[in-house]
C-alpha cells in the first residue's frame, strides 16, 4: 500500500475537480449512485465555510475517502464552538483491511487542529461507532434515540424541560436565518418550518427537527412526531423507537460530554 498517493483538500474549488471520481467510489462502496445535488448541498453551498477531504488514489483510481464539513454549534449565552461534522467514510473494497480510514481521518484531524476547530463530533451507526471509538479516539456517548411522541408527552417531561432550559449546552443555531436556511434546503427532502418549528415528512409521519419550549407549546395535541432525543431524557425512554448513537472528539481539551443539544436537524441524514 506504500504506492497511494494521498491529499488533502481544504478548498470548495479543489474539491469539485474530484467530485466525479467520489461518486464512482460512492457507487463501489456502496452499491449505488451518490446525488450531486447533496454532495454540492453539503461541501460546496455550506454556509459555513469548506470542508476538509483526505483523499487516497491507486494511481488515477480513488481507494479512500474521509470527509468533513463546517456545522458549528452555539448556546444560548452567545458561545460558538468551531465544529466539524463527521461525513461518509469510504474505502474501496480492493484496499481494505489496511487501515487506511484511520490514516485519512487522522489526517484530516491534523488540518482541524491546525485550523483551531473546537471537536469533529457525528452520528456513527452502531456497527462504525466501536470503530470511531477504538481506532480514532472519539467519545461515544450513552445512544441518543429516535421517539415516536405526542405534545402531551413532551410537555409532562421534566427531563426534557430541563434539558431544553439548559443555555449552556451547545446545539444547531436555529435562530441564525442564513444557516437555517442553508440547512432547511438539503435537496430531495421537503421541509416546513414557521413559527412553530420546522419539520419533515417522512412516510406519513413528522420528524420535528429541533425543539424549545415555545415549539412544545405550539404543537398539535392530536399529532405525533419523531424526535431525536438524549440518553438522559430517561422518562420518555419507553416511546424509542430506535437508537441513534452521538460521538464526538475534542480538540481543545475540554470534555463535552454533558455540553451538547441533540436534534435532528444536527444530522445530514435527516
Amino acid at each position: 500500500m506504500s504506492n497511494l498517493e494521498t491529499i488533502l483538500v481544504t478548498t470548495k474549488e479543489d474539491l469539485l475537480q474530484y467530485r466525479d471520481k467520489i461518486c464512482l467510489l460512492f457507487q463501489d462502496c456502496f452499491s449505488s449512485k451518490m446525488s450531486v445535488e447533496l454532495w454540492e448541498w453539503a461541501y460546496i453551498n455550506n454556509i459555513y465555510g469548506p470542508p476538509v477531504v483526505a483523499l487516497s488514489f491507486d494511481g488515477d483510481r480513488l481507494v479512500a475517502h474521509y470527509a468533513v464539513i463546517r456545522n458549528d454549534l452555539a448556546n444560548q449565552e452567545g458561545g460558538v464552538l468551531k465544529t466539524a461534522l463527521s461525513m461518509t467514510t469510504m474505502v474501496a473494497e480492493s484496499h481494505r483491511k489496511h487501515y487506511l480510514f484511520t490514516a485519512l481521518a487522522e489526517l484530516v484531524y491534523d488540518e482541524l487542529k491546525n485550523q483551531s476547530f473546537n471537536l469533529v463530533c457525528g452520528f456513527p451507526n452502531e456497527m462504525s461507532a466501536p470503530g470511531f471509538k477504538k481506532r480514532l479516539q472519539w467519545t461515544i456517548l450513552e445512544p441518543s434515540y429516535v421517539a415516536k411522541i405526542t405534545k402531551e408527552q413532551l410537555v409532562n417531561s421534566s427531563k426534557l424541560i430541563e434539558y431544553i432550559n439548559d443555555n449552556k449546552r451547545f446545539g444547531f443555531d436555529y435562530s441564525n436565518k442564513s444557516k437555517l436556511k442553508w440547512r432547511i434546503s438539503k435537496p430531495e427532502v421537503k421541509y416546513e418550518t414557521s413559527p412553530k418549528g420546522t419539520f419533515k415528512s417522512y412516510e406519513g409521519q413528522i420528524d420535528l427537527m429541533y425543539l424549545t419550549n415555545e415549539i412544545i407549546q405550539s404543537l398539535d395535541y392530536n399529532s405525533v412526531y419523531n424526535i431525536l432525543l438524549d440518553s438522559s431524557i430517561i422518562d420518555l425512554e419507553k416511546y424509542k423507537v430506535f437508537d441513534y448513537p452521538f460521538g464526538y472528539r475534542s480538540f481543545d481539551g475540554k470534555n463535552y460530554d454533558d455540553l451538547i443539544s441533540l436534534s435532528m436537524i444536527m444530522s445530514d441524514v435527516f
